[in-house]
């Protein structure tokens, strides 16, 4: 069986999962939309920003009309957010993991897992220039500021101590995850160059 193939038929599928739980997303950021001005919104719903933005880049590839820079971005988002939320849910585990919220905070975990991998459904369909990788990462970490330094995250309203690991974490996911992305959009494109 052809992978690019079997790729490709999840495409519709993992568009539609993403968009139903981007509604969910929006709902659990509401009390933290309130707090901010709206010209810092796009900065508070990470996950859920993550997930539309992945359905977006899905939908388009889809139609036949990807964007380069797009499906960068949302590739690097899912896992960056679903990265994110696994090991905050860990380092806080004394709060996220208590009785009243494990079984939540259980599920959420298995369901951020799931956005480490969602990206190997892009490859096929990912051939980003540099340029792009520059425009991604002055965005995630122009989000990284804001979410540690104005307070657009959602860890935020807890004042949990050790936020600064956090926040170094967060950065050097940005880096990590978007530089792996693009180099192995690059490696499977050789490889799929060297086997026609």
């Amino acid at each position: 069986m052809d992978p690019r193939r079997t790729l490709d038929a999840l495409i519709l599928p993992v568009a539609v999962v993403n968009a139903v739980g981007t509604a969910f997303g929006f709902v659990y950021y509401m009390d933290m939309f309130v707090s901010f001005p709206p010209y810092l919104w796009p900065f508070i719903p990470d996950s859920p920003l993550s997930t539309l933005l992945f359905s977006l880049a899905l939908f388009l590839i889809y139609a036949g009309r990807g964007r380069q820079w797009l499906t960068l971005a949302a590739g690097v988002a899912v896992m960056k957010y679903g990265l994110w939320t696994d090991f905050v849910i860990l380092f806080y585990s004394d709060h996220f993991l208590s009785p009243d919220l494990r079984s939540f905070y259980y599920l959420m975990f298995v369901l951020h897992l799931g956005m480490l991998f969602e990206p190997l459904v892009l490859l096929p369909h990912l051939r980003p220039r540099a340029r792009h990788l520059a425009l991604v990462l002055t965005w995630y970490l122009l989000n990284d500021y804001t979410d540690y330094w104005i307070g657009t995250n959602p860890l935020a309203p807890y004042h949990f101590q050790g936020m600064w690991v956090v926040a170094i974490f967060s950065v050097l996911s940005t880096l990590g995850l978007s530089l792996g992305l693009y180099g192995a959009a690059r490696v499977y494109k050789r490889r799929s160059a060297g086997t026609k």
